[in-house]
């Protein structure tokens, strides 16, 4: 059919004369309803005058795009046959796969079965199976990755000639190379030409015997456009010319990307017993393997008749070498999700596979796909995808106030726009007065539309050492979210806080002198019963609080939905495309900001994005309650303010030394952390504690605000004192 995608010149001769076809005609010599043909376009035409061939008449088959529209190329069918008369019209550009338009109902089935020609199409929509078709066995190039965005399966039909052993060599191919990464099954019935012939064979049986057919396919592994593997000698010592060899096999070879760089290391895609892919670094070991398998490994061994080739592995040193170049040709991750997602430009990441704007790598669960998102969601959009969040999701956790469900809701949408955010992103505390309020619940339900499971939790820390090593080992697999669960006591952490706000967290790898450099893209989470924090920790928190005002909450009944984990489960692709499409929504207008957003020192982009996308979707409370969180969970904060209150009241203004602050501070009321040691050491660490808040302002109450200020020395003794007002 290679003559069907040129335009020959036939200035030369007279017109040819072709016999015309009509869509009635079509019809009946396909056995398909006439209304039906008519229904997806075609259409009678006397000439295509206006297309630029007036020396044509026939049935104009048109094609569309994914979004509907026209594509550049049209088709003509002048005679029954397509073979013998199926015209290109003129137009600019290549020609496209035919039935673009009808990617929906693909992806809600998450398959599609390619064919070669339209008038199998024709037979496939009628009887419901979602189809594109390949303008000529040759032409499986024209497929591009938006075409089978979103699709666990794709089925193409071989028919069984030379044209056939083309499209089945070239599909599998393209599809690999466009980095679809979901299962090709090839299909073929004995002594059946194609769709078309079964269907006109026997119209009843056809669906039995084509779904038969599907679940009979044969799974095809295809190669790349590059199928034959470089030869390396094994016994070549010039060492950097081998590892650099080895690392253009290995690059080769990535394709579609499964091995990448993650911060400083290079890393490939793996998943568990429970299908969760997840980040492993490449070790020596595992580097081995990949080069093994990216190259053809020889060695020249003498022999009486002078050399031969002999199998090898790679050596040893070269491994070495290639994980110590300064810089590996991987491209770059900087995190895996199981959920479509924005890139930093605002496109929305839905193909499988690895983005390299976004630098995200999607792997969805097999059969997991998310509706449709507007480019522009209408108003009825979005108040469905609102509504289903906050009326359906959200409904029956008893949120404290306004604030506490905006920011339930923004940390729902974060891991769909976390590229979106410049930058860090605060902890999200979910807190409750009593056990059995539905903390845990909540983040469940918030995180399982993006990660499609519950969360693993990370306990705490006993020291810092132990913090940073937890810490260090959940960002090295690429967590999407970090989650601590049920506080017992006081958060404070100097690795927390520095986690936190990082946005690489570089620590030393196990074992080693050696630091390992890993990006922070996570969202931060804990849950706790009247959540203590310290200072640090507190500025870099939003609270969302819960409390069912009962004594045993976890005996309430008459939710909406009596289980939710299994509701969450079911409507988790809804769910999702909620999600999106308030994201989409505010993209859409522009990204607006409102002038008086509230904002929080760290956190700035941030607020800025999620904050603007709850106002935009009429979502109120947004930061309006940090005063309180800061008054109820900032401890450190409360010891303080305690003990500077009994200063003011005893001293007011006047010098004291830390012998007359001891005073308070070893009072039964003083709550101050000075340690589990002797008195020498807790007044120590008074002075030290004093020494460290030289001019910090704090209010206590009444409108009173106070200062610690230096107040010289006496006998060699540090001097302090309040002033009122700073």
């Amino acid at each position: 059919m290679a003559d069907l995608f040129r335009r020959r010149d036939t200035s030369h001769r007279s017109a040819p004369t072709f016999y015309p076809v009509t869509v009635a005609a079509l019809a009946r010599d396909k056995g398909l309803p006439e209304d039906f043909l008519r229904g997806i376009g075609l259409d009678n035409r006397s000439d295509f005058r206006g297309e630029g061939r007036p020396d044509l008449r026939g049935v104009l088959v048109p094609y569309r795009l994914s979004n509907g529209c026209l594509a550049s190329r049209q088709r003509a069918r002048t005679t029954l046959s397509a073979k013998s008369g199926s015209v290109w019209l003129p137009g600019e550009g290549s020609p496209v796969p035919y039935g673009l338009d009808r990617q929906k109902d693909a992806i809600e089935r998450g398959s599609l079965v390619i064919v070669e020609g339209e008038s199998d199409c024709w037979t496939l929509w009628h009887r419901g199976f979602p189809a594109i078709g390949i303008p000529g066995a040759d032409m499986g190039g024209k497929i591009e990755a938006e075409h089978v965005a979103g699709l666990d399966q794709i089925f193409y039909w071989r028919e069984p000639d030379r044209g056939g052993d083309t499209f089945a060599a070239k599909i599998p191919s393209r599809l690999r190379e466009i980095g679809f990464i979901g299962d090709i099954l090839e299909v073929a019935i004995d002594g059946v030409k194609d769709p078309a012939e079964l269907f006109k064979r026997d119209p009843a049986a056809f669906d039995q015997v084509f779904e038969k057919a599907l679940k009979e396919a044969r799974k095809v592994e295809a190669a790349t456009a590059t199928t034959a593997k470089p030869a390396i000698d094994a016994g070549n010592q010039d060492l950097a010319d081998v590892t650099a060899a080895a690392w253009d096999a290995v690059v080769k070879a990535n394709k579609p990307e499964r091995l990448f760089l993650f911060g400083d290391s290079p890393v490939r895609i793996e998943t568990d017993d429970e299908n969760i892919p997840t980040l492993k670094p490449l070790t020596e070991d595992r580097t081995r393997g990949e080069v093994a398998r990216s190259a053809d490994w020889i060695r020249f061994v003498k022999t009486k008749d002078g050399f031969e080739n002999k199998a090898a592995l790679p050596p040893s040193p070269v491994i070495r070498d290639m994980l110590a170049l300064p810089k590996i040709p991987l491209p770059r991750i900087s995190a895996v999700i199981q959920a479509p997602a924005f890139g930093p430009d605002g496109t929305l990441h839905t193909r499988p596979g690895y983005d390299p704007v976004g630098r995200t790598y999607y792997a969805p669960a097999k059969g997991f796909r998310v509706p449709p998102v507007s480019p522009d969601p209408t108003a009825a959009e979005r108040e469905r995808a609102r509504g289903f969040i906050l009326d359906e999701l959200l409904r029956d956790f008893p949120f404290t106030g306004d604030p506490e469900r905006a920011h339930a809701v923004a940390l729902l949408l974060q891991l769909f726009a976390r590229n979106l955010i410049h930058g860090a992103t605060p902890l999200y505390l979910a807190e409750k007065p009593t056990q059995g309020t539905g903390a845990t619940l909540l983040v469940d339900v918030l995180m399982f539309p993006a990660l499609g499971r519950s969360m693993a939790a990370m306990t705490e820390g006993r020291d810092e050492d132990e913090w940073r090593k937890r810490i260090t080992a959940v960002l090295r697999g690429g967590a999407s979210a970090v989650l601590i669960d049920n506080l017992r006591g006081r958060l404070d952490s100097a690795a927390v806080s520095s986690a936190i706000t990082a946005t690489i967290w570089e620590d030393r790898k196990l074992g080693t002198s050696d630091n390992v450099r890993i990006p922070v893209r996570c969202a931060w989470i804990a849950t706790a019963n009247n959540a203590a924090l310290s200072g640090e920790i507190s500025r870099r928190t939003v609270r969302i609080r819960l409390d069912a005002k009962v004594d045993r909450p976890w005996q309430r009944s008459g939710f909406r939905h009596p289980d939710l984990r299994a509701w969450v489960t079911e409507h988790r692709a809804d769910l999702a495309w909620s999600a999106i499409t308030i994201i989409q929504a505010w993209l859409a207008t522009g990204r607006p900001i409102p002038s008086d957003l509230p904002t929080l020192g760290m956190f700035e982009n941030w607020a800025n994005v999620l904050g603007g996308v709850l106002h935009h979707a009429g979502i109120p409370g947004f930061l309006g309650n940090l005063s309180a969180l800061y008054d109820e969970s900032d401890s450190e904060g409360a010891e303080m303010r305690a003990f500077l209150s009994s200063w003011w009241e005893k001293h007011q203004e006047t010098p004291v030394g830390v012998a007359a602050l001891w005073e308070i501070a070893s009072s039964p009321e003083s709550t101050l952390p000075l340690g589990e040691k002797g008195e020498r050491s807790q007044r120590t660490r008074l002075g030290t504690l004093v020494r460290q808040l030289r001019d910090r302002r704090y209010q206590l109450g009444d409108g009173l605000t106070v200062c610690i200020k230096a107040a010289g020395k006496v006998s060699g003794a540090a001097q302090w004192r309040l002033t009122c007002g700073g």
